[in-house]
């Protein structure tokens, strides 16, 4: 091979030398082998090597006095230790180039011709390592030098050099980085350009430095140097030592990677002259190539807050209404796993283009923030659609530079649910282009004794409406003022129909006999823009020329009678866990009751309903059921409340009552079928409603209500909301701090609900007036699981004289 150093240096003593030159007769046998191995190159750590492509001579000079032809020395052989150890040797010598025979360790081996007799002679064998050697560490080697004679019998004679080396056959990059997009190790498909770069590739022994380096010790050995991602090959560098090859833009992604949690392995691959081995580097670096996606599945990416309607993907919002925020979930997506560094994502609406930031933690994975839309072009009057997609990803280990990676204004290049549009609204109310609100009318009413339907063609519920709220009825007879019916109004069966834009009729109840009524149609919407009065239809009906009507109610839904009717189970009735209003409209035709009452009991008390048949709510034990005061409101109508603290007003219960009306002290029941002779049959067909929801209400603070007694207003009542189901204890001091009253003493109350207790009239532990002045009332629960304190309040109290 050209441009190799031949490695010769021989340690052979001058008077050795001159001695064994000489022809001498000795025994019948080989009398002498000696050798001088190959000096190993030093490398840096200070340590000697035999190196893949470099040339070693070892010389092995043979002495056999009785030798009287060269084909009487049938060999000379040479062992290397290594695992396999490296062995070769002749054939029959001729006194030309011998044949070399390897017949074990990967070494290309040649030969000159025997230097001498067939006497005493010495043959150096040029000895090199080839890449795909076996290597050996650093340590210390007996190498053994054979030779054989035929005269007169067949014998050899060895030696054996003590040599310190090692054997290396790899390489590795010095210093090898990556800079730019894959600085961090964490890049996407799309990235932008970096170079991958090494100080030099050296000869992998411990502690190589620069000097170390291939071209450096055997120059023109390392032909080329490519980059490798994994299997894959790409580039050349071929200037020496230092290595720089440029992963272009998008290179991977040309390569075929998408996105993966498991690392590429990024490395150099030397072309190397002696064999023209392919030799990789033995250090690589890492490279993940993974991508951001916004997921719906854990947590939906959805606007929220700013009032108007949800309903995704679609929503209405007003844009003269601030507070509309965005919440999105993003992954990494490969592996699912939170956010590697801060992230910024940029949501763009598809027409005016207006952009929101939203930053996601490190370590986290959901963003929210307020959203843009202060550059949005509505026309007033009119409601626009507006689109929503991520079309910016950046920062964090996986960002780029503008235009790269997934930061490209492009939402291609993010995985992300379908867009969310939001219907922006701007002063735009129900039916602003529909007929019923530009010269329509009503259509045929139907009137009775107490009751006007009203009719009409109602307007569509899609969009631009689909923000509508409820059609609002006027009525009024002469002068009067107004009375609004809307979707809120009770009883909740005959005007919640009013919320569904494509409601088109409504009973008006309650109403006198031979009256004549003017009405009008309007509509609002959820942001409370209403159609114009003058737009609103107009018409003008009468009415024409007796029972226990029941409704109840949760504050928001309510049952009237009728959906009673066919003694439903009490799964349809459902209302919230919060006190239930019962209002029973009765007409006797004569007198009126002196009192009337709510008699509940827990639903499950009626076991015979299930077969057609009915436990008499009156026969259970006086515990099991509650008796509830009415009060009288109106001339016919009664209220009353069965409170949220009533065992029965339970999540998952049911309950069941009747109506007893007393007058002159005779009792009388009713339920929904109502019998002409009292006591009647009350238990065939008793009101049910079960409790299937927790109530949505502000919690309140801890406060008093009425914080100054006086005899007009002769309570303070405590008031407060729980948490967690707790053990409250309320207690009254003076203004020195004494305890003189107890109102609760670890009192169980549950949570999730806005508590008034009994209130305190200005008495002691004695029963006692206390004197007028300033008192302090102290509110303290603890959880009822742990004993944590959730409240420890105290509240002043004034007692006026």
């Amino acid at each position: 091979m050209s441009n190799k150093k031949i490695i010769t240096k021989l340690a052979v003593y001058a008077a050795i030398s001159a001695s064994i030159l000489l022809p001498s007769k000795g025994k019948a046998t080989v009398s002498g082998v000696f050798l001088t191995p190959a000096n190993p190159t030093v490398l840096s750590n200070g340590r000697g090597y035999y190196l893949s492509g470099m040339q070693y001579i070892f010389r092995v000079q043979v002495i056999d006095p009785d030798a009287g032809n060269w084909n009487n020395i049938t060999n000379v052989r040479l062992v290397i230790p290594n695992t396999p150890n490296v062995d070769f040797q002749t054939g029959v010598l001729t006194g030309g180039v011998p044949a070399i025979t390897v017949t074990s360790g990967n070494v290309i081996v040649t030969a000159n011709a025997p230097s001498g007799t067939f006497n005493n002679f010495f043959i150096d064998f040029t000895v090199t390592f080839q890449w795909n050697s076996p290597e050996r560490t650093w340590a210390s080697g007996n190498i053994t030098a054979f030779a054989s004679s035929n005269i007169p019998a067949a014998n050899t004679l060895n030696t054996s050099v003590s040599v310190n080396y090692g054997i290396c056959a790899s390489i590795r990059a010095l210093n090898m980085a990556m800079n730019g997009d894959a600085a961090d190790g964490y890049v996407t498909r799309w990235h932008e350009n970096f170079d991958v770069s090494a100080d030099a590739v050296v000869y992998n022994v411990p502690g190589a430095g620069i000097a170390d380096a291939v071209d450096a010790i055997d120059a023109g050995e390392m032909t080329n140097v490519n980059l490798l991602f994994d299997t894959n090959i790409y580039g050349t560098d071929t200037t020496y030592p230092a290595i720089s090859i440029n992963a272009p833009n998008g290179l991977l992604n040309t390569l075929g990677y998408t996105y993966n949690t498991t690392p590429i392995s990024v490395g150099f691959r030397a072309i190397m002259l002696t064999g023209a081995a392919n030799k990789n580097c033995q250090n690589t670096l890492n490279l993940i190539c993974n991508e951001i996606e916004i997921m719906d599945a854990a947590d939906p990416f959805r606007f929220y807050d700013g009032g108007g309607v949800t309903a995704a993907p679609l929503y209405y919002r007003s844009i003269a209404v601030p507070g509309t925020k965005v919440r999105l979930y993003a992954r990494m997506r490969s592996g699912s796993g939170p956010m590697n560094g801060t992230v910024t994502v940029t949501l763009r609406d598809t027409v005016n283009s207006t952009l929101t930031y939203l930053t996601v933690p490190n370590a986290a994975n959901i963003a929210t923030g307020n959203l843009t839309y202060s550059g949005l072009t509505i026309a007033s009057g009119a409601t626009g659609a507006r689109s929503y997609q991520i079309v910016n990803i950046s920062g964090g280990a996986y960002g780029s530079n503008p235009g790269f990676g997934q930061n490209q204004t492009n939402p291609i290049y993010i995985n992300q649910p379908a867009a969310r549009t939001i219907n922006w609204d701007n002063i735009d109310p129900p039916g602003n282009n529909a007929a019923l609100f530009n010269g329509g009318v009503f259509t045929s009413p139907s009137q009775s004794a107490d009751s006007i339907t009203l009719q009409w063609t109602p307007i569509s519920g899609a969009f631009p409406d689909g923000d509508f709220y409820s059609y609002r009825i006027y009525y009024r007879t002469g002068t009067d003022p107004y009375t609004i019916i809307d979707r809120t109004s009770l009883p909740a069966a005959n005007y919640s129909p009013l919320g569904t834009a494509a409601t088109g009729n409504v009973i008006i109840t309650g109403l006198p006999p031979l009256t004549n009524y003017d009405f009008l149609l309007s509509a609002v919407d959820v942001f409370g823009h209403e159609v114009a009065s003058a737009n609103r239809p107009a018409a003008t009906y009468a009415t024409t020329a007796s029972s226990t009507e029941v409704t109840i109610s949760d504050g928001i839904t309510s049952y009237t009678t009728s959906d009673f009717a066919s003694d439903p189970v009490p799964s349809v009735i459902h209302l919230r866990e919060t006190s239930i209003i019962v209002t029973a409209k009765i007409i006797t035709g004569g007198n009126s009751p002196d009192s009337v009452s709510i008699i509940a009991a827990d639903n499950a008390s009626d076991i015979q309903h299930a077969v057609g048949a009915n436990d008499d709510i009156l026969s259970l034990p006086a515990i099991q059921y509650y008796r509830i005061q009415m009060t009288k409101t109106t001339p016919n109508t009664w209220k009353g409340q069965i409170p949220s603290t009533n065992p029965l007003i339970a999540l998952g219960n049911s309950v069941r009552f009747i109506i007893e009306t007393v007058y002159n002290g005779a009792p009388s029941y009713t339920d929904v079928t109502q019998e002409a002779v009292p006591p009647g049959d009350h238990q065939a067909h008793e009101w049910r409603f079960s409790i299937t929801e927790i109530p949505n209400f502000n919690p309140w603070p801890v406060k008093i209500l009425n914080n100054v007694i006086t005899k007009k207003n002769p309570a303070a009542y405590p008031a407060y909301y729980l948490t967690a189901d707790a053990y409250v204890t309320i207690t009254v001091y003076d203004i020195k701090g004494r305890p003189i009253s107890t109102l609760l003493e670890r009192s169980f109350r549950k949570s999730g609900r806005n508590i008034k207790e009994n209130g305190w009239r200005g008495k002691n532990k004695k029963g006692a007036k206390v004197a007028p002045g300033l008192y302090y009332i102290r509110i303290k629960a603890e959880s009822a699981t742990g004993g944590k304190t959730l409240i420890n309040e105290v509240k002043k109290v004034v007692v006026s004289e």
